[in-house]
């Protein structure tokens, strides 16, 4: 059954999410046209600018890349047989309502992530065992205890999430509420566990795939019951890059690419935006603006007047996780012949899937997601070009060591490096959400946020499209 703040949250769905083509509201349109500025062109900023456009505002999208989609990237070159793969968002859950709504409008499909057969694999240190072999965390960690033998991954984390608040899956929380959880944001994801009783065994393999060994527990525990009740991932058919794409379209030249955002001045009455362009500084005015930048480049924009002390608290010191992902093509899909799904995680840290499930080829594609430790970030700065594919291949080669004899060409993305990311989405350390969760994305006079980091779901197209609704009925009033 629904708890009441869930079917709030859905029936404010319902009747408050709008796209391009459908029908619209005459209680929406402004006496006078207002114009709206928006900075960035993500699935945040392309969907409120759709949704201002639809009540007769004016809008202004500025974005510094010379495509839409943010880190929504799919690459299509240089793979053979029309494959293609993510470099950034990947997947959605079953659960995200607001991702279902758009595609649907855009008349997009959802189909399955993942291919139906095979199982997964883990891999620690030179070893490699099926995830669905019940004596493979036994087997990988010798001094798991009798109790944690046998348990799955899943089951050995709802063992230690036994008796937990029930409202850690509710996405609505007001200030009392983060307070009240403030003792799991005072420990990482693994003391965590470990006060909850699980051994060194059993931590080392519920944190496998990534680290977390700096990650607020209280970050993970929402993460995991807000997505309790999913079934399965699901991804766009054809790409994650055509929602940001069919996002663009209706809005044509209200988009103005190659913008890069120095500045935002705003009054009692007004916002102005400095941007460089072809290198010339230009301003644009505006009623409002949306600021959807991660605040790991916002924090290199002016503000004036400054912001509040708490809002540029987070903006100065919100960590974004390093993320660099690989595609790796393979020759044939050699895992298949060995009853394998493609996925994996590995003590690298890193997980693997087959980004090629569904398509036509018989050529494969692994993606690999790896980072979030000094050691993998300094190997890769020290690596350029070529060496870094066949580091990210001999990462995947832990799991799938057939690769070495299959593989044909890979690219390599490090969100990190990247000038308009710096880094591939918000991740919290301790203390930092219970004190700022309550206030993520407050809007600061005429200055309103958008984004996967402001949101209930940080690293997730669900959290920008959702904030991008928050942001369109804070404009509304």
């Amino acid at each position: 059954m629904l708890s009441i703040r869930r079917r709030e949250l859905l029936q404010t769905m319902a009747v408050s999410v709008a796209a391009p083509g459908l029908a619209r509201a005459a209680a929406l349109t402004p006496r006078t046209v207002e114009t709206i500025v928006v900075i960035g062109a993500g699935v945040a900023g392309l969907a409120v600018a759709n949704r201002l456009k639809e009540t007769g505002r004016l809008v202004i999208v500025l974005e510094g890349r010379g495509e839409p989609g943010g880190r929504v990237r799919t690459a299509r070159a240089p793979f053979d047989d029309g494959l293609y793969g993510e470099l950034g968002a990947a997947r959605v859950f079953d659960t995200h309502f607001y991702v279902q709504h758009w595609v649907s409008a855009l008349g997009l499909n959802l189909v399955p992530f993942s291919p139906n057969a095979g199982a997964a694999l883990f891999a620690v240190g030179g070893r490699r065992l099926r995830a669905d072999d019940p004596g493979a965390g036994a087997a990988l960690f010798p001094d798991l205890r009798r109790d944690e033998r046998g348990l799955t991954p899943a089951a050995l984390t709802n063992k230690y999430l036994e008796g937990l608040p029930a409202d850690l899956g509710e996405p609505l929380a007001d200030a009392a509420t983060y307070a009240r959880w403030a003792p799991f944001d005072r420990v990482t994801w693994p003391d965590f566990l470990r006060q909850r009783g699980a051994s060194e065994s059993a931590v080392k393999l519920l944190t496998m795939g990534a680290d977390s060994r700096a990650i607020s527990a209280l970050y993970i525990l929402r993460q995991i019951m807000m997505h309790r009740d999913g079934r399965q991932y699901l991804k766009i058919e054809g790409g994650m890059d055509r929602l940001p794409r069919a996002l663009a379209q209706p809005l044509g030249n209200d988009i103005r690419y190659g913008c890069t955002v120095t500045r935002i001045d705003a009054n009692l009455n007004s916002v102005r935006v400095t941007f460089r362009k072809d290198g010339k500084d230009e301003i644009v005015a505006g009623d409002r603006g949306v600021v959807t930048l991660p605040f790991s480049t916002l924090r290199n924009v002016a503000m004036n007047p400054p912001l509040s002390p708490l809002a540029r608290e987070m903006v100065t010191t919100l960590p974004y996780r390093p993320v660099t992902r690989f595609l790796l093509q393979t020759d044939r899909r050699f895992w298949q012949t060995q009853q394998l799904s493609g996925a994996a995680r590995t003590d690298a840290p890193a997980e693997l899937w087959d980004a090629s499930a569904g398509q036509l080829s018989v050529r494969g594609l692994l993606s690999v997601t790896a980072g979030g430790t000094p050691d993998v970030q300094a190997r890769l700065a020290a690596l350029s070009g070529e060496a870094r594919v066949r580091f990210g291949a001999s990462i995947a080669a832990a799991a799938f060591p057939d690769l070495q004899g299959r593989f044909q060409k890979g690219i390599t993305q490090n969100w990190a490096e990247d000038p308009w990311a710096r880094g591939g989405f918000a991740v919290f350390y301790p203390g930092q959400l219970s004190r700022w969760g309550a206030a993520l994305g407050r809007a600061e006079g005429r200055i309103h946020f958008a984004g996967e980091h402001v949101s209930p779901w940080p690293g997730w197209m669900e959290g920008a499209l959702w904030s991008a609704d928050r942001a369109f009925n804070e404009i509304l009033g």
